[in-house]
């Protein structure tokens, strides 16, 4: 069996083999599909490859895993704790990773398949929209602030009453400008947001195997990260529906719940806190 170290970048990896205890450079591979696929075919079936999570490691997981007996993803963190070398190049970092590998202290992460994959980048998505929106609404609010001008009457400002008012405000053009700019993009993540939790993502994203109803899953979470995280936790066998062992209904588990104990062995009781991404993270 050979050991094989990959050492990613952007466009090209530093390839090192480790055979019969003896350590060779194997040169490097360009990562474009067709270029990775012609590495893959001189590669044996008892082959391990070994490579650290970054953005393209899945992608390239996947152009290998047919050809090879097994793919591993390294943690990179734990790998710089673990064997930090002072002189730091590509084929240095690709043969500590064949190392590791071979001497069984490889901190290793889960590869997730294609539908958690497509799940953790919908649920990105949407965090980044929310992001966006509120970065956007604060400027708004900033820009009135700025100009003293009191607060809104109207509880929603970016509604239809909202929206009135603040057209009334006294402003100068290049701000009223940049405000009629900001509330055009706001509208723009609206639309996207508007998309349904169960029209959009459970039936194009969330497969029938999940044994779960998509509309149950939207009412347990107040965002759609939640309900990301909450399909994602039953799916790994993590939750499931009802109580869990120790008697605590399972939103509780996941945090959705606003009045539970975060510990079975403490009674504190917490807020609902944003700490869902935990698993629903990327492999990373």
């Amino acid at each position: 069996m050979r050991v094989i170290g990959l050492d990613v970048s952007r466009s090209v990896a530093e390839i090192a083999y480790l055979e019969n205890g003896l350590l060779r450079a194997g040169g490097r591979v360009g990562l474009r599909r067709d270029e990775l696929e012609r590495f893959a075919a001189k590669l044996k079936p008892d082959d391990h490859v070994i490579l650290e999570a970054t953005g393209n490691t899945i992608a390239i997981a996947n152009v290998l895993t047919g050809h090879v007996g097994r793919v591993i993803v390294a943690n990179p963190l734990q790998v710089r704790l673990i064997a930090e070398a002072r002189v730091k190049t590509d084929k240095i970092d690709a043969a500590i990773l064949a190392q590791l590998y071979a001497s069984g202290f490889l901190p290793e992460v889960w590869i997730p398949d294609e539908a958690t994959q497509a799940m953790r980048r919908q649920v990105s998505r949407r965090a980044q929209n929310v992001r966006q929106r509120t970065r956007l609404k604060n400027e708004i609010h900033a820009v009135l602030a700025a100009h003293l001008i009191e607060r809104c009457p109207a509880t929603d400002l970016f509604g239809k009453k909202g929206r009135a008012w603040l057209s009334l405000q006294p402003l100068p053009m290049d701000e009223r400008l940049g405000i009629d700019q900001r509330l055009h993009e706001l509208d723009r993540h609206r639309r996207y947001r508007s998309l349904s939790l169960a029209g959009e993502t459970g039936q194009l994203l969330w497969p029938q195997s999940f044994g779960l109803p998509i509309r149950l899953a939207a009412s347990k979470a107040r965002t759609h990260q939640q309900a990301g995280t909450f399909l994602c936790a039953c799916h790994a066998g993590r939750g499931c529906l009802g109580r869990s062992p120790n008697g605590r209904p399972r939103p509780s588990l996941l945090h959705t719940c606003p009045r539970s104990s975060r510990s079975a062995d403490r009674g504190r009781c917490h807020g609902t806190q944003a700490r869902d991404h935990r698993l629903a993270r990327p492999h990373a």
